[in-house]
Formats: C-alpha cells, structure tokens, sequence
C-alpha cells in the first residue's frame, strides 16, 4: 500500500459537457478525487481559436455550426 494522495489533475481538454447531475464532467470527476481538477484548454477556447483563424476550409462553417450545436447542446 501507499500514503500517497492526490493532490490534483490536469487534463488536456475539457469539454465542458454536462452530465446528469447537472455539474460538468471535470466537476464530477473533482468531486470524485476530492481535488482539483485543471484544463488546458475547454471547448469554447478551441471555437474562439478556430474562430479566430483565417478562412481556408470550405468545410469551416458547417463545422462550426455543428461544434456551436453540440456545445449549445451537451455543455454549460
């Protein structure tokens, strides 16, 4: 056995998807650890940077229009 103890976690990506209880994933799983629980980067960082970028996909606004949904969607 060991006496080590969380002391926190570091994902890359945090989706920022609500789950049943109504708190964000990442919360839940902080809850669960009973620590803290830290993003790089969330979903609304990765749409403001792709927003940001110049045009030069022809696919770029239907990806958009269906990240926008899934976070208006799934996400706080």
């Amino acid at each position: 056995g060991t006496d080590a103890e969380i002391a926190g976690a570091v994902i890359a990506l945090d989706r920022q998807e609500k789950g049943a209880s109504g708190d964000t994933a990442v919360a839940a799983l902080g809850k669960e650890l009973a620590a803290p629980v830290i993003s790089i980067a969330n979903l609304g960082d990765v749409i403001q940077y792709l927003d940001s970028r110049p045009q030069g996909d022809d696919h770029r606004p239907e990806l958009f229009a269906r990240m926008r949904t899934y976070q208006a969607e799934y996400c706080i």
